[in-house]
């Protein structure tokens, strides 16, 4: 079963149990996921709906930041759990040893170790992480890893 039927299944099942928070988050990706085929005028695959996914999550993250600044607590905690939600159906994103491992493999593989590398170097370590860590982690390990190169 493909990424996109378990959406669709989880989203009519959370219908049957009423489900309203579940409901909700599913029934916006779901339609993300369609308006994505519709843009590209073929059906999606699971990289690409992992990428909605995410771009979904972060656009909740960055919600969950505006309302802790306007003391909205409320609505951080309703943005919190739209992330566990949709987190669910993201694959598990690498850990920081493994991460590093990756950094300095790539600093020996390609010499880039000057801290005007840096954008050279977060492409190539994303290409190697093949999109399963996050970008401010995989940022700030980079970061470091120049800085003891200096």
């Amino acid at each position: 079963m493909g990424l996109k039927d378990k959406i669709r299944s989880d989203l009519k099942a959370s219908m049957k149990n009423q489900d309203k928070i579940s409901l909700s988050v599913l029934r916006l990706l779901n339609s993300d996921i369609r308006n994505k085929e519709i843009e590209l005028i073929k059906e999606i695959g699971d990289d690409d709906v992992v990428k909605i996914i995410k771009s979904n999550v972060k656009k909740r993250k960055d919600s969950v930041e505006m309302y802790k600044q306007g003391k909205r607590e409320d609505l951080v905690k309703q943005e919190e759990s739209e992330i566990v939600i949709l987190q669910k159906y993201l694959p598990e994103e690498m850990g920081e040893e493994a991460i590093r491992t990756i950094v300095k493999n790539v600093i020996s593989k390609t010499g880039l170790g000057k801290s005007s590398d840096f954008g050279g170097l977060m492409k190539e370590v994303m290409k190697e992480t093949g999109g399963n860590a996050d970008g401010k982690t995989v940022s700030s390990i980079v970061r470091d890893e120049l800085g003891k190169i200096q």
